[in-house]
């Protein structure tokens, strides 16, 4: 019951030997079918099949086949064969020539009303086929025969201009159909999804829901893992079983409830999408079910690809990590389960799905919402009443089949719900907690502390401050954190804390004593690592012994508290107010110190502080910046990401790796670009003036971000001043709603609200340049569904013409604009990741271009980058390829052609680029981002465009872009990345010989995808801006 690789469909035809398949079935060729015929990749019935079979007189018509009859002059055997039911010589005899005398006939063939034009074996001018349909008045016409509207024919049914046969064919639900063309008891195929049915067996999924052909199943035969890490199997799941699941940001592990299974189908043969991933994880699902995949969030079983990857747990170390699906099979099995849990997602076999299903055309979260009253039902409802949580689910969902529109009305009222919502999930919680003691999964000797951690942070990311305050007090109080001694305010013992509270967000929590001074509340000793608590407040609390290492406490207060031998090692204390509080001992640095406010406080060194503010303490510094003169051309391209020049008038700006740039040259002719300057030649002697501008010194140092919404699912950015005022704006291109977003800049640190403009499906990546010479910035879009590369004009005042396309290769997922045959004209350069090759698009001199030019790379190129790597002042090309783990280089031999590509080794799957010089050599870098491994890589230009081995860094989970810019004013190239699971940008510092410092991070929005680093506030200091894929927004980080 599984469609081997040598059949046509499950168990039939092909070379397998198997036999012939049944009608309906998939075919390749006629001898895969009982019948013999294969049209259109499906096996033929008798009557359908556009050939005389044996039982009939002529072609799917007379004899014994039960076909129909037979049209005018069709070859018949006896009179039951004919239309008019006279076969003559072995024809089928028309009206008038039949040799009787027919109703319509005065006598035998003659008079009456029959008239001539309808049997005089012509197509006359008002017949739409010999001698019928028409305004002929002679009848309709028989199937297959030719017609202009449905009353031409027989069936009444005219399909691209011929009669249709009465069943299956029609396109019209005929009589013991369930729907158009299938289903019922025609004998038509099977209906595909979202088709009417009555029972299962009408529908291809061998699933019919609320009247309608749906599956979202699993098999029963695959294994969810229970709370006490042991396995049960799909068809054994109970409503109150607690199983694993991933959490929404893929970072933790997390449990879930299972509160109602809507399908529970034991008997019934099921079609699966049995998928294997290269880690050997396999399951099945049906064709619909969602399933969680890398970069493109939730995709149904039957849009996942080879090359996709899914989130899985690793079944050596147990961590969540990508693997890509290797081998998806169809086959059928008994029985189909789908259960529901209140996260919406579980682990099967170990990888994560979905609950939901795309048969009614609802994404993952909406139906994950709709959930939500039943949730939140079932946390009232378990120990009180049944309630037949299921009829209510889909009851529900039939109302919203029917009234759309009255959703946003009939949903849950949050807001009234707020309280009850918080103190069930508390409740629960602390029942939870106390199951888990119970059965000795929190001590010492059995150990399995995970589970306790995972159920922690999933009910943490839905409490609000003041339950989050409530239960680190609880923790506390029961020994889960802070299980250290701390003599004399100093920790004696090394014990790990059950519950780990590390990376996770208490923004604004206010933790205080009840009583105040009288008495301090106790939380010693406990591990604060590498949190963040912006904004909050610890008011008379006892925190001697605590560790807030690596953390974010900018702003927090700190007021009539005790911080005796306290760790404040790397942690981020801007803003932060200490009043009347003890730091003695406290491991704390001058620069810290610097960072905060200090009134009545004992310091680290038992002195009294003086009243100190951070407003005060940090001096001006001058900071130098050079302008180069340059000769305007007509003629640019993106800029690079090799440094940051300031020109004039000009906005610092690095390009996206997933957008890739070229490299901006001070020493050769070169093309930079429109969104810096338009430039494409710098005088022979560089004439340079110096201003100097006083700014503050924060170094490499970014405040909090701002969000913009964008359109959704934006993939990539570019900046540039896309209206002439002079002010640097951003482009976004946004992958599932197939559409170009700008941001005018409004000045004053702000951007005015998004205008969209249509782009191709998929767009991927965005590029700006004046590709017709007209002074202004227009914006070019890789397109990887549609395979194309979408232009869209300047207006002249920041509004664009729509967009006019250009094939490329298949799926092209990165986009740049440069000059790369030495004409002064932008050309377009795209790298295509489903053909495993770059297109380059010449630009003819008025912003059109010719067909495309291709040359092969490494496997899956989803980024390009163009510089001149081997110093003879021509552009060559370079690529990112994700399946190969290389880089290919591409050496311009002059006039926009190029040589055959040299790879080079990188990290696992690398899907960014980006081309700098970054050891100060004047020799341009590649530096990549991979995503498997966790890593950039940076590979140095050895001066002849060859390059030494790789030397890699860590970044955080899943970096999909790399950007490279001088961040903290040391004239030194540092490198920036996305880091997709871990929500947060990196940046490393550049040590001053093209080494780098550990990472720096800093939090940004959900799944952030591209990252750009430009002056967008114009105070000559370089900004980082980040579209976030899954937040549907875009987030700013202005430097300090």
């Amino acid at each position: 019951m599984v469609k081997d690789p040598t059949e046509s469909d499950v168990d039939c035809g092909g070379t397998s030997g198997c036999g012939p398949c049944a009608d309906n079935l998939i075919c390749t060729q006629d001898a895969d079918c009982v019948n013999t015929k294969c049209l259109n990749t499906k096996c033929a019935p008798l009557c359908q099949n556009q050939r005389k079979d044996s039982t009939e007189s002529d072609v799917d018509c007379g004899g014994t086949s039960g076909c129909g009859s037979c049209a005018d002059m069709s070859t018949c055997t006896g009179d039951a064969d004919c239309l008019n039911t006279k076969c003559l010589n072995n024809k089928c005899a028309p009206l008038c020539q039949n040799q009787r005398k027919d109703p319509t006939e005065s006598d035998i063939d003659c008079g009456g009303t029959t008239g001539s034009l309808c049997n005089n074996m012509v197509k006359d001018p008002t017949e739409s086929d010999v001698d019928c349909g028409g305004t002929s008045g002679c009848g309709p016409c028989a199937d297959n025969l030719m017609c202009t509207q449905d009353a031409d024919c027989v069936n009444t049914k005219c399909l691209s201009s011929h009669c249709a046969p009465l069943l299956c064919q029609n396109g019209v639900q005929d009589t013991g159909e369930t729907d158009v063309d299938c289903g019922g008891s025609t004998g038509c195929a099977t209906c595909a999804d979202m088709m009417v049915c009555i029972v299962g067996t009408d529908c291809a999924s061998n699933n019919c829901v609320m009247s309608t052909c749906a599956d979202s199943c699993f098999s029963g035969d695959d294994n969810v893992t229970l709370a006490d890490g042991s396995l049960r199997a799909i068809r054994d799941l109970q409503v109150g079983d607690l199983v694993w699941t991933i959490s929404d940001d893929t970072k933790t592990l997390v449990l879930s409830e299972v509160f109602v299974m809507p399908h529970n189908v034991r008997n019934r043969i099921v079609r699966f999408y049995t998928v294997e991933t290269v880690t050997g994880h396999r399951f099945s699902l049906t064709s619909t079910h969602y399933v969680r995949v890398s970069h493109f969030e939730y995709l149904s079983a039957s849009q996942l690809i080879l090359n996709h990857s899914l989130y899985v747990i690793d079944k050596t170390a147990g961590n969540i990590r990508e693997a890509r699906i290797r081998s998806i099979i169809i086959e059928d099995k008994q029985g189909a389960f789908n259960p529901l849990t209140l996260h919406g997602t579980l682990l099967v076999n170990g990888i994560f799905a979905s609950s939901y299903t795309r048969a009614f055309g609802w994404s993952h979260e909406t139906f994950q919402n709709m959930a939500t009253p039943f949730r939140l039902l079932y946390y009232v409802t378990k120990y009180l009443v049944a309630i037949p949580i299921a009829l209510a689910i889909y009851t529900s969902i039939g109302s919203e089949q029917q009234k759309q529109q009255a959703e946003k009305k009939q949903k849950f009222d949050f807001e009234q719900s707020r309280e009850l919502r918080q103190q069930t999930l508390y409740d629960e919680f602390l029942n939870n907690i106390y199951k888990l003691d119970k059965d000795g999964y929190l001590n010492d000797i059995k150990n399995p502390w995970a589970f306790a951690n995972a159920y922690y942070r999933a009910a943490h990311r839905q409490w609000d401050t003041i339950r989050n305050a409530d239960v680190i007090q609880f923790l506390k109080e029961k020994q889960l954190i802070g299980r250290n001694n701390c003599s004399n305010g100093c920790r004696t013992t090394k014990l790990d804390d059950i519950i780990r509270l590390n990376e996770l967000s208490f923004d604004n929590v206010r933790l205080t004593s009840e009583t105040g001074i009288l008495n301090k509340l106790n939380l010693q000793c406990i591990s604060f690592d590498q949190i963040s608590i912006s904004n909050g407040e610890f008011l008379s609390v006892n925190l001697n012994g605590v560790s807030f290492d690596g953390a974010r406490l900018d702003n927090v207060k700190f007021d009539g508290s005790s911080l005796v031998c306290v760790s404040f090692n790397g942690a981020n204390l801007t803003g932060a107010h200490f009043s009347n509080s003890d730091l003695s001992g406290a491991k704390i640095t001058e620069d810290q110190i610097k960072q905060a406010y200090f009134y009545n406080v004992t310091m680290s060194n038992g002195k009294k502080s003086e009243t100190t503010s951070s407003t005060t303490t940090k001096k001006p510094m001058t900071q130098i910046t050079t302008m180069l003169k340059t000769k305007t051309s007509t003629a640019s391209s993106l800029s690079s990401t090799t440094s940051l020049i300031i020109a004039p008038s000009t906005p610092l700006i690095t390009a996206p790796s997933t957008s890739s740039s070229s490299l901006s040259s001070t020493t050769s002719s070169t093309s930079t670009s429109s969104s810096t300057t338009a430039s494409t030649t710098i005088t022979t002697t560089l004439t340079t003036s110096t201003t100097t501008t006083t700014s503050v010194a924060c170094n490499s140092t970014f405040l909090n971000q701002t969000i913009y919404s964008l359109g959704l699912s934006p993939y990539a950015v570019a900046v540039a001043d896309v209206n002439n005022d002079n002010q640097p704006d951003i482009v976004t291109a946004n992958w599932v709603s197939g559409t170009v977003s700008v941001l005018l800049n409004a000045g004053n640190d702000n951007f005015s609200s998004q205008i969209n403009y249509s782009a191709g499906s998929q767009s991927y990546s965005v590029a700006i340049a004046d590709v017709n010479s007209d002074n202004k910035s227009d914006i070019i879009i890789a397109n990887g569904g549609t395979h194309t590369v979408s232009v869209l004009l300047n207006t002249g005042n920041g509004s664009f013409f729509p967009q006019t396309t250009y094939a490329v290769d298949l799926g092209p997922q990165s986009v740049v604009v440069v000059d790369v045959d030495s004409d002064n004209k932008p050309d377009i350069v795209t790298a295509n990741r489903g053909s495993n090759t770059i297109s380059i698009l010449f630009n003819i001199g008025n912003g059109t271009f010719p067909p495309k030019t291709t040359y092969t790379v490494g496997a899956e190129p989803v980024s390009v980058a163009v510089a001149d790597m081997n110093s003879d002042n021509k552009l060559d090309i370079v690529t990112a390829n994700m399946k190969s783990n290389t880089v290919s280089v591409l050496l311009n031999t002059g006039n926009g052609t190029f040589s055959p590509q040299t790879t080079y080794a990188v990290g696992a799957m690398s899907v960014a680029v980006a081309v700098a010089d970054i050891n100060n050599d004047n020799k341009p870098d590649i530096i990549t981002a991979n995503q498997a491994s966790d890593t950039i890589t940076v590979l140095l230009n050895k001066g002849n465009g060859s390059f030494s081995s790789q030397i890699n860094y860590a970044v955080g989970r899943s970096p999909p872009s790399v950007a490279v810019a001088d961040v903290n004013n040391d004239n030194q190239s540092d490198i920036i990345t996305t880091n997709q699971n871990s929500n947060t940008v990196s940046i490393l510092l550049n040590t001053g010989n093209g080494t780098f410092f550990p990472q720096t991070t800093y939090a940004v929005g959900a799944v952030p995808q591209s990252v750009i680093v430009a002056d967008v506030n114009r105070d000559n200091k370089p900004d980082i801006i980040v579209t976030n894929f899954s937040g549907n927004t875009i987030s700013i980080l202005l430097h300090c």
